[in-house]
């Protein structure tokens, strides 16, 4: 629990201070800004956005996950497609942990002390419940599952696979968008922004294994998104 408190302590820290050097440049560079706002209105948004992230996530585990894994930090990336305020993403967090007790998946397994790398995807459908120049609220909910295969062997390609489902929440503080001043080859101007994601999301386990457990996922993740724009 304490290990908890102090990251979401820490992603706090981190929101705060993106937020002020973001504040701080958007004061030092009024004019540029207000000059692309003006800018902008001779643009017509498309409906579509893509984006891109990735971080580090710390993972906590339940059930049969508990007594078999540590709690984890693990590599988190994301694929982000946007239709006015629908979200489509695509989600991979990669982490790995020594074996507590062994690991049992059908004819899957693994002794005490090993270390199996802990693979959870998703795609996840979602939808903007808030959202303003600078901030973006955003629960999903998605369907994936947790892939396991020993850590350094590559001598086997044995490996284990359960179902899952996923809901949780992406909290975005957004940059400035930037608006590129020439026409790209196909006609279209293009915009992008910077984002920090700060992630929260639930995955428990689905399916007939007698091996099931959830996770916890929570951490930060820096953006890019980007669309295109062209003349009314």
């Amino acid at each position: 629990m304490k290990k908890i408190i102090s990251f979401l302590f820490l992603i706090i820290i981190s929101i705060n201070s993106f937020s002020q050097n973001n504040r701080d440049l958007l004061i030092r560079n009024g004019n540029t800004v207000n000059n692309n706002s003006n800018k902008n209105k001779d643009f017509k948004t498309e409906k579509f956005n893509l984006g891109f992230n990735f971080g580090a996530l710390f993972s906590t585990y339940g059930k049969e996950f508990d007594k078999t894994f540590d709690n984890t930090l693990g590599l988190n990336v994301g694929l982000d497609f946007f239709y006015k305020k629908i979200f489509i993403g695509f989600n991979m967090l990669f982490s790995s942990s020594k074996l507590k007790q062994d690991l049992i998946i059908d004819n899957f397994y693994l002794n005490t002390g090993k270390r199996s790398m802990i693979n959870n995807g998703n795609i996840a459908l979602g939808y903007t419940v808030y959202e303003t120049n600078r901030f973006r609220l955003l629960p999903f909910i998605g369907y994936g599952g947790f892939g396991f295969v020993e850590v350094s062997n590559d001598n086997s390609d044995e490996s284990a696979f359960i179902n899952n489902v996923a809901f949780g929440l992406n909290f975005d503080l957004k940059s400035n968008k930037r608006t590129s001043n020439k026409p790209n080859f196909i006609g279209y101007y293009e915009r992008s922004s910077f984002y920090l994601r700060a992630k929260i999301f639930v995955s428990n386990s689905i399916g007939k294994s007698s091996f099931k457990g959830n996770s916890i996922n929570m951490g930060l993740n820096i953006g890019i998104e980007g669309s295109m724009f062209k003349n009314h």
